[in-house]
């Protein structure tokens, strides 16, 4: 998402997004009982996984179908994207929850790949922008944030001691899916997966829990202290 500029045309300032959005704020029971999300797929193509939690249960949901037989192999469900997040969308309705994600892209791919829209009647919350404006405030360990934070959930772990063992790198996140459904295709059972293709399978479905367990963490520490 593009920045909002600090000033208008005419050189008044402009109120900052994720100050005046209202999915940049919540309470504490609000954040404790949000349905948090988090997408793991390729660029420019569909989400292949997704991580799902809710009052501390997690649980993963396979949307890809090349991946069925890594699927089966860890006990998971493939399931329909659309039919899994309408579900959520119709949860989160029923029983007055918010859904949670670190930033916009989560909704964004919701909608462009599945037709979903987790905006509309239901407060989303954007824990990306919940974070930024709780760390510009001088709220956080330390007070202010240094010049040039980007304010990744990478530097909330880094800043909260929760940071994710090195091996499952973000950048690797990526490598990680491809390195599996080369497998996937090229094998007829799991059995027959290399073991550098297990492991990486293993690794994204670490990496996608912490993900979750680490934004649902972040929000409710921000509410539980000043944010």
């Amino acid at each position: 998402m593009a920045q909002t500029p600090d000033h208008s045309s005419n050189g008044e300032p402009m109120p900052r997004i994720y100050r005046e959005s209202p999915s940049a704020f919540a309470t504490i029971q609000e954040a404790n009982r949000a349905i948090y999300i988090d997408f793991e797929g390729k660029t420019d193509e569909a989400p292949a996984l997704l991580g799902i939690m809710l009052e501390g249960q997690f649980w993963q949901e396979v949307l890809d179908p090349r991946l069925a037989m890594a699927a089966e192999a860890k006990q998971l469900r493939l399931r329909d994207g659309k039919e899994v997040l309408q579900e959520l969308r119709t949860r989160a309705l029923e029983e007055n929850r918010r859904i949670a994600a670190f930033g916009t892209s989560e909704a964004d791919k919701a909608k462009q790949y599945f037709g979903v829209e987790l905006e509309s009647g239901i407060s989303y919350l954007n824990v990306h922008w919940l974070g930024k404006r709780w760390w510009l405030d001088g709220l956080a360990p330390g007070g202010r944030p240094p010049r040039g934070q980007r304010f990744s959930l990478e530097e909330f772990e880094k800043l909260l001691g929760t940071e994710k063992p090195k091996h499952l790198g973000r950048q690797k996140a990526t490598k990680k899916l491809q390195s599996i459904l080369e497998q996937c295709d090229k094998k007829a059972c799991y059995a027959d997966v290399s073991r550098s293709g297990k492991r990486s399978w293993t690794n994204l479905l670490t990496y996608n829990r912490l993900d979750v367990e680490h934004t649902a963490s972040l929000a409710q520490h921000i509410v539980s202290n000043g944010g």
